[in-house]
């Protein structure tokens, strides 16, 4: 922050005392070392236990926002909800038997039988576009109030410095990093970027949501744990980015066990359904439409980490180029998300009519076509035009979620359970998001990580002890190899943060050095010791007049002044009028 910085700065000169110009008593100093050091330790301590409070904090703040999240988004995508007789319901039931999804008509025959009284419909949240938007509008309200907040601050302490009159060289520093963080000015190039970075965004969450209702959520949240493959791949195709052999590694580790637990829960799915057409003779077809929706479900999830890919890499670049930090990059990642997901709702509620006049013109010019070919009156020119009939009928009726927001509003003004989910779904993960943000910027990146490892791994069995999966031996072996995917990853991600912050930490000592260097500092002037200056003072005098000098000389000239200064309140009655000789 630019208060810490200017504080180090402007303090320096005040971290070692000076004997005043005027006729001073040496001993008067002999009262207020003892008390200052045992301050310092008692600061340190307070400091310190400070730190770990917020890291207990940050750790517990990530694991129930995300854990409790994804319990509630697992209720919300993949269980009915039960609304009371009316004709939004009757509209909603049959919106949902148009779709000819297999699994879901059989869960939700499956979940009336528990129907609550009064409450006989049980209806899906079907929205595509109305939860990203809720938790997106979230995440920027909480995120720009943060920043607010945070400016609001900035001025009050830069006004307390101004009156004070402490750090005056440090108040320049810090209203132009102010400046330049809050007020930079955005080219074309990167509104261009940051809209296409919202797009992604959205169309990624929609994406997943709409994956996780053709698959089981322990194999949605075993996938997402693979979305470095995604990150990898745009980034080469992309940002042309090369990655060592470690990373490459676990990365194919993490996806291998991704496509095992899929490809075992697939067959044990397809046995039990199987099983059931082998006793029932009404279920004709269902396994294969159940297998072909897990399977569109997995390419729906595959397309939600390739969007979830370019976005994080998108911010990475714009990170790198305007040095955002965490929280305002969550502000206007969520701001444009927003802008996005209301321009895109807005388009989708006026755009049925068009749609279908479209669907309808292009239907009818296929068919046309189709029928003046030769083949047309074949068995395959019939069986091909049977199936433009269906697509042309899907795509004309529920490929497009037209009129998204409008039956979302609805819905959660006909639910009431509905809403307080998706609501608390939303803070959640706004409150997440400012725990993750805090985490960066006190502990940084490494600490990150390691929550970050226990908060995925922690999901996916939360989910399974929770919910009542059903996972076999295979699987676990699955899941373990992805597990250990995933703690090399983040062994890897947390040696390249060390590494980073090594080298950072080595650029910002660089300019001190040579500041060092240049210039004796005013603390190396004549300090008494029992009425002699100091034998290392010449000497350290040499030292700093040396443009090889390195820090550990600095820090031992240092250490030499204080013991000076100790020796000096230490002596004796007798001394003072030695001491004001030498002064």
């Amino acid at each position: 922050m630019s208060f810490e910085g200017g504080c180090a700065d402007g303090c320096g000169t005040k971290s070692l005392p000076t004997p005043p110009s005027a006729p001073a008593k040496p001993w008067t100093m002999s009262v207020t070392s003892p008390w200052s050091a045992v301050a310092a330790v008692k600061v340190g301590a307070s400091s310190k236990i400070l730190l770990l409070a917020q890291m207990l904090l940050c750790v517990m703040g990530i694991n129930l926002c995300f854990g409790w999240w994804s319990i509630k988004q697992e209720r919300a995508i993949t269980k009915p909800y039960f609304i009371a007789d009316s004709a939004f319901a009757a509209s909603m039931a049959a919106t949902a038997a148009s779709t000819h999804d297999a699994r879901r008509a059989a869960a939700v025959a499956a979940a009336k039988s528990n129907a609550p009284p009064g409450k006989p419909h049980a209806v899906y949240l079907s929205t595509v576009y109305g939860i990203s938007l809720t938790q997106t509008l979230a995440g920027a309200i909480v995120s720009a109030v943060l920043v607010g907040m945070n400016s609001l601050l900035r001025r009050s302490m830069r006004s307390y410095q101004q009156r004070s009159g402490r750090q005056r060289g440090a108040k320049a520093n810090a209203s132009n990093a102010l400046d330049q963080n809050q007020c930079t000015m955005l080219s074309r190039r990167d509104v261009q970027e940051m809209l296409a970075m919202g797009f992604s965004n959205i169309f990624g969450t929609s994406l997943g949501y709409a994956a996780m209702r053709r698959i089981s959520y322990p194999v949605a949240l075993t996938a997402k744990m693979g979305k470095m493959l995604p990150v990898m791949f745009v980034g080469f195709v992309w940002y042309r980015a090369r990655y060592p052999a470690k990373k490459i590694a676990s990365c194919l580790l993490i996806t291998g066990g991704v496509i095992a637990f899929f490809l075992l829960e697939r067959r044990i799915t397809s046995s039990a359904n199987a099983s059931s057409a082998a006793t029932t003779t009404t279920t004709g077809g269902g396994g294969a439409a159940s297998s072909s929706s897990s399977l569109f479900g997995m390419a729906l999830l595959l397309l939600n980490l390739l969007m979830d890919g370019y976005t994080n890499s998108t911010q990475d670049i714009l990170v790198k180029r305007h040095r955002w930090n965490g929280v305002s990059l969550m502000m206007r990642t969520n701001l444009v998300s927003v802008l996005c997901a209301l321009s895109l709702l807005f388009v989708l509620e006026l755009g049925e009519q068009p749609w279908s006049w479209l669907a309808s013109f292009s239907h009818h010019t296929v068919t046309s076509a189709m029928r003046s070919l030769p083949m047309s009156n074949g068995a395959l020119g019939r069986a091909l035009g049977a199936w433009l009939e269906r697509a042309s009928e899907v795509s004309a009726t529920s490929a497009v979620p037209f009129r998204d927001l409008s039956r979302f509003i609805a819905f959660l003004a006909h639910c009431p359970e509905a809403r307080h989910d998706v609501f608390l779904m939303s803070l959640l993960s706004a409150l997440g998001q400012l725990f993750i943000f805090h985490t960066i910027t006190v502990f940084g990146t490494l600490a990150l990580t390691a929550m970050t490892l226990l908060r995925k791994i922690g999901s996916v069995i939360l989910s399974i002890v929770v919910h009542g999966h059903t996972v076999h031996s295979a699987q676990w072996a699955s899941l373990g190899a992805v597990f250990i995917g995933v703690v090399l990853e983040g062994y890897i991600n947390i040696q390249e943060a060390s590494l980073r912050q090594g080298q950072a930490t080595t650029k910002r000592a660089a300019p001190q050095k040579a500041a060092a260097t240049a210039s004796p500092s005013s603390s190396s002037s004549a300090v008494p010791v029992n009425g002699t200056p100091a034998p290392g003072y010449a000497s350290f005098s040499a030292k700093k007049s040396n443009a090889s000098e390195d820090s550990a000389a600095t820090a031992l000239a240092k250490a030499r002044v204080l013991r000076a200064i100790a020796a000096t309140t230490a002596a004796p009655a007798s001394s003072p009028p030695k001491a004001k000789k030498t002064q």
